[in-house]
Formats: C-alpha cells, structure tokens, sequence
C-alpha cells in the first residue's frame, strides 16, 4: 500500500509482535511482478526529483533510497542495471 519492500514490512510486522509463521505466509503472498513494478516505479519517480549528473553517484543515491524504503539491495541494483 505505502510501496515499501519485503525488508520493511518484515521489520514493521516483527514490531507488532506478528509470529514468523505469520510473517512468512504475508510475505509468500506478494505477487513478484507487481513488487517488481512497484521497485520500478519507486525508482523512476525519484530519479526525477534528482538532480545528480554523474551517473554513478545518482544510481547510488537512487539504490540508496529503495533501499531505504525496504527493498532488498540485489533487486534494487538488478533493476537499476537493466535501466
């Protein structure tokens, strides 16, 4: 709903003292095309509001805030590489 990541809603469930069984069922329901969208929309959104030029350091940033909102690293660098 908030788009955040896998990490994210893991840590906020673990918070509500949600059981790990729980957890995991949560988690196994997530549609991966619609994740993966919903990582690709996060980061075309904010590399608008960049204005970084060099590259490197704008993917940085960008990787660096999916991150944040709970994306798992290797996804977010496997998307920012196929842009």
């Amino acid at each position: 709903m908030k788009n955040w990541g896998r990490i994210k809603i893991k840590l906020a469930l673990k918070q509500k003292k949600v059981s790990d069984y729980c957890i995991r069922k949560a988690l196994s329901g997530i549609d991966e095309p619609d994740y993966r969208k919903a990582l690709e929309k996060i980061i075309s959104s904010y590399s608008k509001k960049i204005s970084e030029k060099n590259p490197l350091k704008r993917n940085y940033k960008i990787a660096q805030y999916a991150i944040g909102r709970g994306f798992e690293p290797e996804l977010v660098w496997n998307v920012l590489g196929n842009d």
